[in-house]
């Protein structure tokens, strides 16, 4: 499956500047192995377009969306349980007009159908994902691969789409242009379409790098502003209005939508800027493992031993940055602590428990980057003196 933003990229003319890491945990035996592999990060030399630049597989795919739970969307501490980022994108998207008929494609659990739901009363209401998680009563539902529409029955939607919506959807694709044409296809003689993808225009404020894994093998496409409209205006659409907000830890790039039966000369904009801005973003997330690691050996200076909590793909990258923490732990002076790795064995010791940090008399320090992940490890660890969350403000 080969993926495009334009027909440029297609010739697959690609200068590789990054890459990003991906891995999981072998389980099957005691001693803990990792099968991780580096993917390629190219930009296009034609167009300047940036994404993962190799051929996403079936099995590719199985790993990247079910080898775990997929998580919601957590925009920032402060909004968990909050729906105003989805009230947002329905007010962008309507556009002081109730649709008939709204399609969401990529609908996840249903989120943002929900709050279009309490709008617009008499709209008919459908998501379509692959990923089955949707949770949304009184919605209609239909599982269908996002990556080959051509195959999609408008059965459901007989008179067109007023409103087909793809928040987050984009970036994840095999061929955006042609997902985007697919959509077009589908409108009703007034429908439009709602777009929203993470913001790779200018670079992200240092503060929020890391905290949401918008560097990640499941988004396959870097949109800047010029090259989502270069993307749209390939598949024959024209741009009706668009912004750029950030909420929390996520720049928001939108753009609503609509098709334009003019001829569109193709003229590949002078500059997309995404790859200078993928690069200062993964530098700083090495900083942030970096300013770790740093903190745990000026624990040791002071401690016999110190714990590292959760093994996963931040601690993965930090072991191979600083193999000096390999010999650390192979003495039992840095100890490993993980709730779903508990019995595992990594450098001949083994993996503790989450639930035995509190008996631990020295300090644990939080190693995913991630806040939602942190967020739920504060829940668990708000009576346990000892843990510290070293990517807080203050501590970082």
């Amino acid at each position: 499956m080969k993926q495009a933003h334009c027909q440029l990229c297609k010739q697959q003319n690609w200068l590789i500047f990054s890459a990003i890491s991906f891995g999981i945990w072998d389980k099957d035996s005691k001693q803990l192995s990792r099968q991780n592999s580096n993917y390629p990060l190219g930009k296009c030399q034609s167009c300047g377009h940036v994404q993962v630049s190799l051929i996403y597989t079936k099995e590719l795919f199985e790993k990247l969306y079910f080898h775990s739970s997929q998580e919601a969307v957590m925009w920032h501490e402060s909004l968990v349980g909050s729906e105003r980022p989805y009230e947002e994108m329905i007010d962008f998207a309507f556009n002081g007009k109730y649709p008939t008929s709204i399609v969401d494609f990529g609908c996840g659990e249903g989120k943002l159908l929900a709050a279009a739901k309490d709008i617009a009363k008499q709209s008919k209401l459908i998501g379509i994902d692959f990923n089955d998680r949707f949770s949304q009563q009184d919605i209609t539902y239909m599982a269908f691969d996002l990556n080959d529409l051509s195959q999609l029955s408008n059965h459901l939607w007989p008179d067109g789409i007023d409103l087909a919506m793809a928040s987050h959807v984009l970036e994840h694709v095999i061929d955006p242009v042609s997902f985007l044409a697919e959509l077009k296809a589908r409108l009703s003689p007034h429908g439009k379409i709602f777009i929203e993808v993470p913001d790779f225009t200018l670079r992200h404020d240092e503060k929020s790098i890391g905290m949401s894994n918008l560097v990640n093998l499941q988004h396959i496409h870097y949109y800047t502003q010029d090259s989502l409209a270069f993307a749209a205006k390939q598949a024959g659409l024209t741009i009706v209005k668009q912004a750029q907000i950030t909420t929390g830890y996520i720049p928001r790039l939108q753009m609503l939508l609509e098709p334009h039966n003019a001829s569109l000369e193709e003229q590949v904009p002078s500059l997309f800027n995404a790859a200078d801005v993928i690069l200062h973003y993964q530098s700083c997330c090495r900083d942030l493992r970096n300013r770790l690691v740093g903190k745990v050996n000026a624990a040791l200076n002071e401690q016999s031993k110190v714990g590292l909590w959760g093994i996963g793909a931040d601690f993965y990258n930090m072991l191979n940055e600083h193999p000096e923490l390999t010999e650390l732990i192979a003495k039992g002076e840095v100890v490993l602590f993980d709730y779903s790795l508990k019995g595992k064995a990594l450098q001949r010791q083994h993996i503790l428990g989450s639930d035995e940090i509190p008996q631990f008399n020295h300090p644990v320090f939080m190693t995913p980057q991630l806040a939602e992940t942190r967020v739920k490890m504060h829940v668990i660890s708000r009576d346990w003196p000892n843990v510290i969350d070293p990517f807080i403000d203050g501590n970082a």
